[in-house]
């Protein structure tokens, strides 16, 4: 059966990325305008000194190779940083502790294989694509936060476009993934697109028992987390047909269940925690 099931986490991720993009966009249209305005200028240096006295903020010369590739670099480590951050909140919000790594692992590999069983059984469940674009942006990120890390980042880049190219058009349209020297706008675009889908494979492939999301919502109603209340609901909605469809609203809330799914925890619920 296809699930509707989402992680709390999940939820929380897609609206950070959302945040991110905001604030990226208007960052990558600043600094082409910026860019084009420069390039355009009579005399280059004395454009910027010129904008850089009138808006207070000191640039002494200006490396456009290097402003794009490091400023696209800053973008991959932010996407990367709460892409890491949702992975431990999946395993915090379904098991209270974080995944256990071994040295050298990444988190993804560690978190798939503890949540779905082997590697190769949750890369096929999530999808080899996202898994590879993922994995191949860490390394990028690593290279620019590490000194001499860059190495690392070093992939086969010319396989990994060729599937993009088949993932269809909001993928094969963009140009990326680039070889780490060479980052640019549209790596940024690409990685978050993978993220989000590779989140949203994640939930359907790890989707929690019903006795599991049980548990889950006992933890948010003993911390209040997410405004989650057994005692505020029981008081609100005093007959057991209302009581109900209070959690189906729940639930889809939380986890985004439909009714058809949700009814079997709801009735774990009726019969366990709001007996």
């Amino acid at each position: 059966m296809t699930t509707k099931f989402r992680f709390v986490a999940y939820r929380d991720f897609k609206r950070t990325l959302g945040k991110i993009n905001a604030v990226v966009e208007c960052a990558e249209l600043a600094t082409r305008k910026f860019i084009h305005e420069a390039e355009h200028a009579p005399n280059r240096n004395e454009f910027v000194q010129r904008v850089s006295s009138e808006f207070k903020v000191r640039v002494d010369t200006l490396d456009v190779p290097l402003l794009k590739r490091q400023i696209a670099q800053f973008h991959i480590a932010s996407v990367h940083q709460e892409f890491e951050a949702f992975l431990k909140d999946v395993a915090r919000e379904l098991r209270s502790e974080l995944v256990q790594r071994s040295a050298g692992e990444s988190l993804l590999k560690s978190t798939l294989v503890s949540l779905i069983g082997g590697y190769d059984k949750a890369v096929n469940a999530v999808g080899r694509f996202e898994v590879d674009v993922a994995e191949y942006y860490r390394l990028v990120r690593n290279g620019f936060a590490h000194a001499g890390a860059e190495g690392a980042a070093k992939k086969n880049v010319d396989a990994l476009r060729k599937l993009v190219e088949k993932q269809g058009d909001s993928f094969s349209r963009l140009n990326a993934p680039n070889i780490y020297s060479a980052i640019e706008f549209d790596d940024f675009i690409l990685f978050t697109r993978v993220v989000k889908q590779l989140a949203n494979n994640l939930c359907q492939a790890a989707r929690p028992t019903d006795q599991e999301i049980l548990q889950m919502v006992i933890r948010l109603n003993e911390t209040s987390h997410h405004n989650v209340s057994f005692r505020k609901l029981v008081s609100q909605n005093p007959a057991p047909a209302r009581l109900r469809r209070a959690l189906v609203g729940l639930l889809r809330t939380l986890y985004s269940l439909q009714e058809d799914e949700s009814t079997p925890i709801i009735e774990l619920l009726m019969c366990g925690p709001l007996a």
